[in-house]
């Protein structure tokens, strides 16, 4: 019994020192740039339809223009802001990377 006990423990030690090795670690950086579509300023909105204008009074085509330009310049700002805070992240983005390939 005590052979058998020192047998498995050598086997044990044995393959707990074939462990003993350290893993290389190797780190790799990769930049995925924003696609250049989805950093375009934002088109504006299109003026009031043609029928419902052509039969509205001057009153309620006056506030279709006044509707399409709020809407234009609200939904323009948003994406702008927003395209704005996007090319800014991806240049900081890329010059993170670029610092780091050039790192050893």
């Amino acid at each position: 019994m005590k052979t058998i006990r020192t047998i498995a423990m050598l086997l044990v030690l044995l393959m707990l020192s074939a462990c003993g090795h350290e893993p290389v670690i190797q780190t790799e950086y990769v930049f995925k740039a924003i696609p250049e579509a989805l950093l375009l300023p934002c088109e504006g909105t299109p003026p009031p339809a043609k029928a419902p204008y052509l039969v509205a009074s001057w009153d309620e085509r006056e506030e279709m223009w006044t509707e399409t330009y709020r809407r234009q310049e609200v939904s323009r700002k948003l994406c702008n802001a927003d395209k704005k805070n996007l090319r800014q992240w991806n240049a900081e983005q890329k010059a993170l990377y670029s610092k780091n390939k050039e790192a050893p």
